[in-house]
């Protein structure tokens, strides 16, 4: 019986170019990958086809392989209390979209593997860059007017975040540096007392 097995197991297989395949697989999944004509990969639960060079490659495992998937870059929409996050995998396919907390921020990416994260510019973006560049992500900030050329429909956090994570590897956006805290804090003292010249001003032109 095993050697009748054996034997109908290597006709159904003559004529393919086999890359990986178990030995264990029944004959009849063989039979199936044959007719077909196709490639079966179930290592990550899926089933794709395709057609080689008018042969067939037979993949097929039965253990689950960990995930690998990588995110090579996320678009982080900040607010006051919730943020929305938006990533993307190597295919190009929306992996990630989910609002979080201001607590949960940090804990979210101290998860994830390193990627590239691009925000819009502002007073407190600074303060997320270096936060998360403390967790091996590359970081980039963008000047909002940048970024809304590529929103695509009306304008809302989660529309806000895909844009971001279109704008941020683009050849041509322009990219703002990141301010350190002392440098933010000595910007804050210029502001203030442009503030208060223009303050001055208003109150000598009432008298």
């Amino acid at each position: 019986m095993d050697s009748r097995y054996g034997q109908q197991k290597s006709r159904i297989a003559d004529g393919f170019n086999l890359v990986s395949l178990n030995a264990d697989l029944p004959l009849e999944s063989l039979e199936i990958a044959a007719a077909h004509e196709s490639v079966y990969d179930v290592g990550d639960g899926a089933r794709s086809q395709q057609r080689v060079a008018g042969k067939v490659i037979v993949a097929t495992n039965h253990i689950r392989e960990p995930s690998t998937c990588k995110l090579p870059r996320s678009g982080l929409d900040i607010a006051k209390h919730v943020f929305q996050v938006h990533a993307i995998d190597a295919e190009e396919k929306v992996v990630i979209r989910k609002q979080l907390r201001r607590g949960q921020v940090m804990q979210f990416f101290e998860e994830l593997p390193p990627c590239l994260v691009g925000l819009e510019a502002c007073a407190t973006s600074h303060y997320w860059v270096r936060e998360l560049s403390k967790l091996g992500h590359e970081v980039r900030l963008m000047p909002a007017k940048d970024v809304k050329a590529y929103v695509k429909r009306n304008k809302n956090d989660a529309a806000d975040a895909e844009a971001i994570c279109e704008a941020v590897r683009r050849p041509t956006m322009r990219f703002v540096q990141v301010k350190s805290a002392e440098q933010q804090a000595q910007l804050m003292q210029h502001r203030a007392r442009d503030l208060l010249m223009q303050q001055r001003t208003q109150l000598d032109q009432r008298v």
